[in-house]
């Protein structure tokens, strides 16, 4: 295929792109250096020394950090077994994963706002079993937006992780247990090294998709938990605050390509270390 005919079927898809991606995110950076009709980085230097932008950025990566380490800690070793089943269980583990995406994230985060309230399934159930005497609270506050967000991301987790531990043969680990090694080291030193490329998309998804969650939190958390998107929708809708905004949309953009671009350059080594061997 010549290059101008390549060109030309590519050309519809970049002026949506652009139109789409690249001019609305132009138009942001350029508002966050523009104060007054002049360039400037007041909205910066605001947004770096107000006290409450201060505490919702930390807040925001705390939490998307939270979200991953327990997406991480639940996610490894389900892909891990899901991964070592027969085909039909394997199938069948993975289809309630997947399922998990065809309902909306605002329907999944009213389901455990229901189940979590004080006279919610699981506070029945703790009191039925004998495990509290009286109901939690687990809404309104950061636990339950954690177990919201963490729900909504672990499928973002599992499967690059499945699809990674899909590809290490069972031979690996049968070889390292006649040597002599326990189940957990042969996991450990010979089968998440060859995963680890699943195992870090998994991690930067997650991460990267937490810091830009909105709806969870605001629901879940019941306005007691603040994140750097719910601060960026009420600098714009209460005070018109376009400059301050944009530099904070800038700064979540800037730690996402980031992050993106330091999980690249590690899956990509590990992929040419894996060529290599």
């Amino acid at each position: 295929m010549r290059g101008g005919t390549v060109a030309t079927l590519v050309a519809p898809a970049l002026i949506v792109v652009g139109a789409a991606v690249i001019a609305p995110t132009l138009w942001m950076l350029y508002q966050s250096i523009l104060y007054q009709g002049e360039f400037s980085l007041h909205h910066y230097q605001r947004l770096f020394t107000s006290r409450l932008h201060q505490i919702v950025i930390r807040q925001t990566f705390e939490l998307a950090l939270t979200v991953t380490v327990i997406c991480v800690a639940i996610g490894t070793p389900f892909a891990w077994f899901a991964s070592r089943m027969a085909s039909r269980a394997r199938n069948a583990l993975i289809g309630i994963v997947v399922v998990t995406f065809f309902a909306s994230l605002l329907v999944r985060t009213y389901a455990w706002l229901v189940l979590l309230q004080g006279s919610g399934l699981v506070n029945d159930g703790m009191i039925a079993l004998g495990l509290v005497s009286e109901p939690l609270q687990l809404v309104h506050n950061r636990t339950g937006t954690v177990i919201g967000m963490v729900h909504i991301m672990l499928p973002f987790f599992i499967l690059p992780a499945y699809s990674a531990f899909l590809k290490v043969p069972n031979e690996i680990v049968q070889a390292a247990r006649s040597l002599g090694a326990t189940a957990a080291r042969a996991f450990l030193s010979n089968v998440l090294p060859l995963a680890a490329s699943g195992i870090a998309t998994g991690t930067t998804f997650v991460f990267v998709l937490s810091l830009g969650f909105y709806v969870t939190p605001a629901l879940l958390g019941g306005g007691r938990v603040m994140t750097a998107p719910m601060l960026l929708a009420r600098d714009l809708s209460r005070f018109s605050e376009w400059g301050t905004a944009s530099a904070l949309g800038a700064v979540l953009l800037a730690a996402t390509v980031g992050l993106a671009a330091v999980a690249y350059w590690l899956i990509g080594r590990r992929t040419d270390a894996d060529r290599a061997n």
